[in-house]
């Protein structure tokens, strides 16, 4: 539109001028021999004007003449890539959409209107990957790494080939290549990250989390865990490498940095009283149950009063625990304790009140225990046969696979993901689980039952 009103412009004012020139008073008198011409003023200014434009017209026509060959090629090979980005948008909507084969016809159909575009080997890699062809795929992302536009695509694919076939050395390998070829981009920090973790390599994986914390991509509370969860690892390893003063070092870092966590407590605890300072193992301890209740807390205090007898452990626990007692993990512990001491009246007292309607299997057990310890057997039996019906006990399970560990680590044994244990019930099981699981339950109390009242009828025989 702007165009259109310069060309019409430019016109107006040519036409102007001519008007004017035209109109301008006087005559001008041309001799050529015996011929004379006479005009008015302005007719040979308008004719030089007329000239001069169809001069620049027919310099125009030629010039357009001239570049018509090299536009039309421009123009067709503007079409073909049109074309072709058309035919890669599409794949990549393909890919998205997971349907293969049309994934596969526009990656051949946009390398050959582009020319073998880098970003034409992305899309030939998903393609391949959609397929199931690794082999192709992995050829595709070698050919981006080679490109300067696609390098860095290229390593992330095969870093997630690597990764996915359970190479993570390679994958790890990888991702060092590409922080050395692109160095603090954010994916890759983070891939080196979960890598070393997922690998054991907690030394790596500390100095990668101070990489990620420098560029603010971990930030607060989440840098404060992962801070402490690293620190526990290393105090693991050092203590491995029988290096105990660096152990005890990085537990404590540990159990600054997060308090609350059961591993981090109950490891600094250990290592206070390996160190010969038990006063303080003792009060650590006591602030981490109070944070949080768990029984590795329980077991790295008998271990701290292993050389005490059931008796004095007992007495102890009941004055560490103090003013502690209502919540149900603190009476279990006791419980226990008290148990070991053969005290079973005073373990009955602190688990009696737990062993409601719905109670847990620990709770179950342990007045399994306390009744036969008081030799009633057939009061054990019917607590045992409760707590294979009540609600499963507490265990680590991950986030991320569901798998459960016999104890906590800082990554999944099973899938590497970093952080991702928690401490929780296992999950009901389904509905029709469930009805198998109450018919095999159903059969052996009955079996209980049949055992209970055995000895019974033996007793009255002999009796009799």
């Amino acid at each position: 539109m702007i165009r259109l009103l310069w060309t019409l412009l430019k016109v107006g004012l040519v036409v102007a001028a001519a008007v004017w020139l035209a109109q301008m008073p006087g005559n001008v008198e041309l001799r050529l021999g015996d011929l004379v011409v006479e005009a008015p003023a302005g007719a040979p200014l308008v004719a030089l004007l007329f000239v001069v434009l169809l001069a620049a017209f027919a310099y125009r026509s030629w010039l357009a003449l001239r570049r018509a060959p090299q536009a039309m090629r421009f123009g067709r090979a503007g079409r073909r890539r049109e074309r072709g980005y058309r035919a890669l948008s599409l794949g990549m909507v393909a890919v998205a959409a997971g349907a293969a084969d049309e994934a596969r016809r526009r990656a051949r159909e946009a390398d050959r209107l582009l020319d073998g575009a880098p970003l034409t080997l992305l899309l030939a890699a998903q393609a391949a990957q959609l397929n199931g062809d690794d082999s192709a795929a992995r050829k595709f992302f070698e050919a981006m790494v080679d490109e300067p536009e696609t390098n860095l695509l290229g390593l992330r694919g095969l870093m997630a080939q690597a990764d996915r076939a359970g190479d993570r050395a390679e994958a790890l390998a990888i991702a060092a290549r590409a922080q050395k070829e692109r160095p603090g981009t954010p994916w890759v920090l983070e891939a080196l990250f979960n890598l070393r973790t997922a690998n054991g390599d907690w030394d790596g994986a500390s100095a990668a989390l101070e990489a990620l914390a420098g560029r603010k991509l971990v930030r607060g509370e989440d840098l404060r865990r992962r801070r402490a969860v690293i620190a526990v690892e290393r105090s693991r390893l050092a203590e491995e490498r029988d290096d105990r003063a660096a152990a005890l070092n990085h537990a404590r870092t540990a159990w600054k940095l997060d308090p609350s966590m059961p591993a981090a407590t109950a490891r600094v605890a250990r290592l206070e009283g390996a160190a010969g300072h038990g006063s303080r193992a003792e009060k650590i301890l006591r602030d981490g149950w109070t944070k949080a209740a768990h029984p590795v807390l329980g077991e790295t205090l008998a271990a701290l009063w292993s050389r005490l007898t059931p008796a004095v452990r007992f007495t102890q626990g009941q004055r560490l625990l103090k003013g502690d007692t209502a919540r149900p993990e603190t009476r279990a512990l006791l419980a226990d304790m008290a148990l070991a001491a053969g005290q079973q009246a005073e373990a009955r007292k602190l688990v009696e009140p737990l062993a409601g309607e719905g109670a847990p299997a620990r709770i179950c057990r342990l007045m399994a225990s306390i009744a036969l310890g008081e030799g009633d057997t057939d009061g054990a039996r019917s607590w045992l046969a409760r707590a294979r019906l009540a609600p499963g006990d507490p265990a680590w399970f991950c986030r991320a696979c569901s798998a459960m560990s016999p104890e906590w680590s800082g990554a999944c044994p099973h899938c590497g993901v970093f952080d991702s244990l928690e401490w929780r019930p296992p999950a009901p099981p389904a509905p029709g689980q469930a009805a198998a699981i109450a018919a095999i339950e159903q059969e052996l109390e009955t079996e209980n039952a049949a055992l209970v009242a055995g000895p019974s009828k033996t007793e009255a025989a002999r009796e009799a």
